[in-house]
């Protein structure tokens, strides 16, 4: 009995020792943990805070990519909106050059809305086709002699001016008979100064004179036609009411359609608002970001300020972060308004012709 009781004191001395040591080692452990907290306990803190921060930065990003896929969707409607306009633009445009076909073809008379403009054609031993042939080198050669394309477009333009004067008072006609009318009207009064100048009997060479250079010429006869028409709506604004209404004027005086350019103005005046607002912060994150390198550059060999350096390094990271989302926004902003820019541009040399082909007056 006494061995054994010596054998359980034994034990129990053992296992107490053993304990001890256990006490020991977790006392360390313990001791360790806390000394590693202690020091680190402030870089958690930092890195804890860029975390918030970068969650609310995505936070924001998402609300921004959900207000940008609303306005794609608004953009993509507004688009297709326009290209079922280009497509009824373009439709009109077909047809005016169908009507123009009437008129404008060097082997063909007048139709007979100008019968009075000449004699009938002169009965000739020749058949119809030869006649053609044989004459048609002489129409060209005589308008590359007398009719180059400045002095011809020079002559239209006056024509186009004296017929705006007399025959087109929009006081007492109506726009549709304007626009049947006007190629008529201008046809007759150049081949009566074609057979002036030229003293020439032969209606077919005059006829064909008069189409060709009217095909050479036709974007700037509707141009000029188009101009008088602007003149017009500045004279009597009631009778272009509804076109006033439609267009603007820039600070040099230039007109504007507003169904053509609206949408692209409002893109351009936001993307404009984006770039210099980023530019004003991108220069107050330049002006911190140098601030923050100079008090590191203060702060790098001082051991007793280690702690202050750490928060100086945060900072510059994360104005540095900052920095390179609003320069990556403005070039974005940028870009687009390049792209705007030069529709804008197109725009203004395609408005004038397009008032009168689309019937936007109307």
């Amino acid at each position: 009995y006494l061995i054994a009781v010596e054998k359980y004191r034994d034990a129990c001395e053992k296992i107490d020792k053993m304990s001890k040591k256990e006490r020991e080692k977790n006392q360390k452990f313990m001791n360790a943990q806390k000394k590693l907290k202690d020091e680190h306990e402030e870089t958690v803190t930092s890195l804890k805070h860029d975390l918030r921060d970068v969650q609310r930065e995505l936070n924001k990003n998402k609300s921004s990519f959900s207000e940008k896929d609303g306005e794609l969707i608004k953009f993509k409607n507004a688009l297709a909106e326009k290209d079922r306009e280009i497509l009824e633009y373009q439709n009109a445009l077909a047809e005016k050059e169908k009507e123009l076909e009437k008129y404008i073809n060097p082997y063909t008379t007048l139709t007979t809305a100008q019968s009075f403009l000449t004699p009938e054609p002169e009965k000739t031993s020749l058949p119809k086709e030869e006649e053609k042939i044989s004459e048609a080198p002489n129409a060209e050669k005589i308008i590359a002699e007398k009719y180059p394309k400045e002095k011809s477009s020079e002559i239209l333009s006056l024509l186009i001016n004296e017929l705006s004067k007399t025959i087109f008072n929009f006081q007492k006609i109506s726009i549709s008979y304007f626009e049947e009318n006007k190629l008529v009207f201008l046809q007759r009064a150049f081949g009566r100064k074609i057979q002036a100048d030229l003293e020439e009997d032969s209606p077919t060479l005059v006829n064909q004179i008069v189409n060709l250079i009217l095909k050479e010429n036709f974007k700037h006869i509707h141009e000029v036609f188009a101009e008088k028409v602007l003149e017009a709506s500045d004279v009597d604004r009631g009778i272009f009411k509804f076109f006033e209404n439609h267009v603007i004027e820039d600070e040099d005086k230039t007109r504007w359609n507003t169904f053509a350019i609206t949408r692209f103005m409002n893109e351009y005046m936001k993307h404009t608002s984006n770039v210099e607002r980023l530019k004003h912060d991108i220069e107050k994150l330049e002006e911190k970001k140098i601030s923050a390198n100079e008090s590191e550059n203060k702060l790098s060999g001082d051991e007793e300020k280690k702690e202050e350096l750490k928060k100086v390094v945060a900072e510059k990271k994360k104005i540095e972060r900052l920095l390179h989302m609003c320069e990556t926004k403005k070039t974005e902003s940028e870009i687009e308004l390049r792209r705007i820019e030069k529709q804008y541009l197109l725009l203004h040399e395609a408005t004038t012709i397009f008032l009168m082909q689309t019937r936007i007056v109307k």
